[in-house]
């Protein structure tokens, strides 16, 4: 079987079925409907809770570093309740003015967590496979709607499901008309390494106070090393 880090390399993707214990998914249900509720427009996650608290799990960081290698960046998170059935089209979330260069030391990594997992009447996640090697613009994909071909991978999964994905893949969520709500958390990553990326608006503050944000010594230094100062 491929290593985690292989089938990112070779796919653009993998895909840990139910990876996340029963516990932390009924804490980040709970945490996107409280974020629902006050900030319904806002997918900003840090420094809220409990989103922080998971940044900083073990388990969490063991599977960016099997990707990305020793040391990873914490680059920003977001995630929402969708309640509406909106889709996105195919688009890559490669975070730069340019389109990514086929440089490992510049890969960033997401990783997506579906607490109430993928069904059909909530929306499923649609991949492209091998698509982060044809290093186009991030919006380029947009002309394809939600166009479907033979070769993509059409994922619903349980509760707790997690899939790796290098940002410049091709993925799209398609509208439902059901309005069972869809809950997702995108963690993203890049690795230690000398390159230029683009800061997302409103971290650079927060990536200096976050470690600050825990009481926990442990966290803190966990935190204190993944929001340590980016070459941006």
């Amino acid at each position: 079987m491929q290593s985690i880090s292989a089938r990112v390399d070779s796919d653009g993707y993998a895909v840990l079925p139910d990876w996340l214990e029963p516990h932390w998914c009924e804490r980040l249900i709970a945490g996107l409907d409280e974020r629902g509720r006050q900030a319904p427009e806002d997918k900003r996650l840090m420094p809220h809770q409990p989103f922080l608290d998971l940044l900083v799990e073990p388990a969490i960081l063991d599977l960016v570093t099997s990707v990305l290698g020793p040391d990873p960046l914490f680059h920003h998170a977001n995630g929402k309740r969708i309640t509406d059935g909106a889709g996105k089209p195919w688009h890559h979330d490669f975070d730069s003015v340019t389109p990514w260069d086929g440089d490992p030391a510049s890969v960033m990594l997401h990783v997506m967590i579906y607490p109430a997992g993928l069904t059909p009447e909530n929306g499923p996640l649609v991949l492209r496979p091998r698509t982060h090697r044809m290093r186009v613009p991030r919006h380029h994909p947009n002309a394809l709607g939600y166009q479907v071909e033979a070769d993509d991978v059409t994922l619903t999964a349980g509760p707790g499901t997690v899939v790796l994905v290098h940002s410049a893949l091709w993925h799209m969520r398609p509208p439902s008309h059901v309005t069972e709500p869809r809950y997702y958390l995108n963690f993203s990553f890049i690795g230690n390494a000398p390159v230029t990326r683009p800061e997302r608006e409103g971290y650079s503050d927060l990536l200096a106070s976050m470690p600050d944000a825990v009481p926990d010594q442990r966290c803190r230094d966990r935190l204190t090393a993944l929001c340590r100062g980016h070459r941006f």
